[in-house]
């Protein structure tokens, strides 16, 4: 249900109350109009017996009864609303017995200052947006306990600090993590979610905290790495490298901020063992004119000997010397013989033939 403009409240009350009769499966209620205020909810919807999913977003006011009860919820998606306080948001998840799905969309002063999900069913776990405005406020935490955890996106700034409970289920996480973050946040974040197969770290400014001996956790288990990062921070990856002895797969977004020479550094001295023994494929994206970011393929056909698919996406900023760029690359010597490499257009996703440039 989506609203646009002004209405009757007691009407959408009786919207409610008649689809919580007929026994609804799903309900979505969505309110896009101008002005201040939120709409509160009614106490019918969250005693429903049948619901199994439901989204609240926008201009809604989330003040759970006294007794709630929704047997049935398996999806539960929050987007921009208001809370009464911290403990109307715990109350609605332990409500939920069978939970599995849990989307939360946060604004600043929406009234949560520790966001605790406390959720024994739960597998899949969606956080974004800003705790707070201005200076972090040492209250402002993220805690997550749910053992059956198999999945989490966090896009998040403006945390004071982040406790996940339990990981020992997860497999796949995606971390994005604005300004507001610094070198002990981001080891212990990792340690607590080290057991993954794949996962993805972005922005770039994420290894800035990262300092040029980094100890990372042991990531035993990590297959697929996604990450963004430019040469300043090459350090960083390479330092994670070292602590991901099983990976074989590496999603490499270049982000150009050069600096000096010194970035190549990060490729001087003891080659990865994931490296050397294990990396079958790597797709570089968004690979431009600079000179450095091309040492970082060649690192790895130098080095990989197992490997046996490299992608290149080209950023429409290569034009010039393109060619002579991608030719380069072809004869470059590979450890692999079995390697194969391959170049498209970022902007179209389509194949470069240089035998037709």
């Amino acid at each position: 249900m989506y609203l646009y403009s002004t209405f009757d409240v007691r009407v959408l009350g009786t919207w409610v109350e008649e689809a919580v009769r007929r026994n609804v499966e799903e309900l979505s209620l969505n309110f896009k109009f101008y002005g201040g205020g939120c709409v509160d909810l009614f106490d019918c919807l969250f005693a429903c017996k049948t619901l199994v999913s439901l989204e609240l977003a926008i201009h809604i006011f989330v003040d759970v009864p006294a007794k709630i009860h929704l047997p049935c919820l398996r999806v539960l998606k929050l987007k921009k609303v208001k809370y009464a306080n911290d403990d109307t948001l715990r109350r609605l998840i332990s409500s939920c017995p069978v939970l599995e799905d849990l989307t939360l969309e946060r604004t600043a002063g929406d009234n949560i200052v520790a966001l605790d999900i406390n959720a024994a069913s739960v597998k899949r776990i969606t956080v974004s947006g800003c705790a707070c405005d201005g200076e972090i406020d040492p209250r402002c935490k993220l805690l997550i306990k749910a053992p059956l955890l198999e999945w989490i996106d966090l896009n998040v700034k403006g945390y004071f600090d982040f406790l996940i409970e339990d990981a020992s289920n997860l497999a796949e996480a995606k971390i994005e993590v604005g300004k507001w973050f610094y070198e002990h946040q981001f080891f212990k974040l990792l340690r607590e979610i080290a057991n993954v197969r794949f996962l993805c770290l972005v922005p770039s400014s994420i290894w800035s905290v990262c300092p040029p001996e980094a100890k990372f956790p042991m990531f035993h288990n990590l297959v697929r790495l996604d990450i963004q990062c430019c040469c300043v921070y090459r350090h960083g990856l390479m330092s994670l490298l070292e602590y991901s002895d099983n990976l074989e797969q590496l999603v490499y977004h270049n982000v150009e901020l050069h600096q000096s020479r010194k970035c190549d550094q990060a490729l001087v001295g003891s080659v990865p063992k994931c490296v050397s023994m294990r990396l079958k494929s790597i797709n570089f994206r968004r690979l431009s004119f600079n000179d450095c970011a091309w040492t970082l393929p060649r690192y790895f056909l130098t080095n990989a000997k197992f490997l046996k698919q490299m992608k290149i996406g080209i950023s429409s900023r290569l034009k010039k010397n393109r060619r002579l760029y991608l030719g380069n690359l072809l004869n470059y010597p590979r450890a692999s013989v079995a390697c194969e490499i391959g170049f498209f257009r970022e902007s179209t996703m389509k194949e470069i033939n240089l035998g037709s440039e």
